[in-house]
């Protein structure tokens, strides 16, 4: 997760939060359909 260049932080981490944030969606979407 933190092997991306120096000069990448700024666009990656951007691309990265959203992604973490569609999976926990998907997984809290998951969790929700178990029940």
């Amino acid at each position: 997760m933190m092997c991306h260049e120096h000069y990448d932080i700024l666009s990656t981490d951007d691309t990265e939060n959203i992604n973490t944030y569609q999976k926990s969606v998907k997984t809290i979407i998951r969790v929700i359909r178990t029940f």
